[in-house]
């Protein structure tokens, strides 16, 4: 057995497709296991780590790893997190011409009429520009709070806070 897949660190590259027979099952069950209830195929949190491995590997960058298993088991759980985020925040879900929640709920505004997708970007563009790349960037790019608080120089809590009044600020505006 090569040192690569004992668990000792390495600068030679590992086999992808030996990795994934040795840890497959394991990636599986933890993918299984923190996607349960979600409705994100497991899957997709173990395709994003191989493709991601093949990735590094081309890079050649898939090295020094002490320890696969548990490089491998952190990595599924945060594909797992990002994809299980990712549906949580696919929200609005379009259906004809009218925005909805995922529970399939209209969205509505402050005086719970319906709002469109052609209101819904109205408003989206009536934000300030900070905000409008916030609301963009969370919900549309799919960055996380620190990376939008990274980019704008902030703090995660006043990317909360400024997604907040953002929301706030479309659900708030009157229909023309």
């Amino acid at each position: 057995m090569s040192s690569q897949l004992a668990g000792e660190s390495t600068t030679e590259q590992p086999d992808v497709a030996a990795l994934y027979q040795r840890h497959g099952d394991t990636m599986h069950r933890v993918a299984g296991a923190d996607l349960a209830g979600t409705g994100v195929d497991p899957r997709d949190a173990v395709a994003c780590v191989i493709n991601d491995l093949v990735s590094k590997h081309k890079r050649g960058t898939l090295h020094g790893v002490d320890n696969w298993e548990a490089y491998l088991v952190r990595s599924v759980r945060n594909a797992a997190a990002r994809l299980a985020g990712r549906a949580a925040r696919e929200h609005l879900v379009e259906d004809a011409d009218l925005v909805y929640l995922a529970d399939r709920t209209p969205v509505a505004g402050h005086d719970n009429t319906v709002i469109t997708r052609m209101e819904a970007q109205r408003r989206l563009d009536r934000l300030d520009p900070r905000k409008r790349a916030i609301i963009e960037g969370l919900y549309i790019t799919e960055l996380t709070r620190a990376e939008l608080a990274e980019q704008f120089g902030i703090t995660t809590q006043r990317v909360g806070q400024l997604r907040d009044e953002a929301l706030g600020e479309m659900r708030e505006e009157r229909p023309r």
